[in-house]
């Protein structure tokens, strides 16, 4: 039960992730340059997006903490890597939180700066879980 468990919260968290990272990236480099002359438009997408943004935040960190909750013994570097890791996982909740709101200017920049954050984090997150199978030797 505890393997299910675990599988299904891995794949929560990932998928979270792709959604999130994956809308933002859309919005950013694909819709936003098709509108950026029709302000009612970036609005009403925005709107759209918005509790699927939040959704997927919410299912990210919920699932993020129960995935580091099951680590045992990390190695000691993990937990530096991952401080860096959640400060840019706050980075990206507050500058998509201030991104959707209605009428925001600067909607683009805080797009792009969310963009940079979530690679960085993939990427960090490829480094952590190389370090976490690493067999760890445990002294009594």
């Amino acid at each position: 039960m505890h393997d299910i468990l675990t599988v299904t919260f891995r794949w929560l968290h990932i998928a979270s992730v792709i959604t999130l990272l994956g809308g933002i990236l859309f919005a950013r480099f694909a819709v936003a340059p098709a509108i950026a002359n029709q302000p009612n438009l970036a609005e009403a997408i925005a709107a759209r997006f918005r509790p699927i943004f939040y959704g997927s935040a919410l299912l990210a960190v919920l699932s993020g903490v129960y995935n580091f909750l099951q680590k045992v013994h990390p190695p000691k570097p993990y937990h530096a890597i991952f401080g860096i890791k959640m400060l840019l996982v706050l980075h990206i909740l507050a500058a998509g939180y201030l991104a959707l709101k209605p009428n925001q200017p600067k909607r683009n920049r805080q797009f792009t700066g969310i963009v940079i954050s979530g690679l960085v984090i993939v990427a960090l997150s490829a480094v952590l879980r190389l370090i976490s199978n690493v067999p760890v030797l445990v002294t009594p």
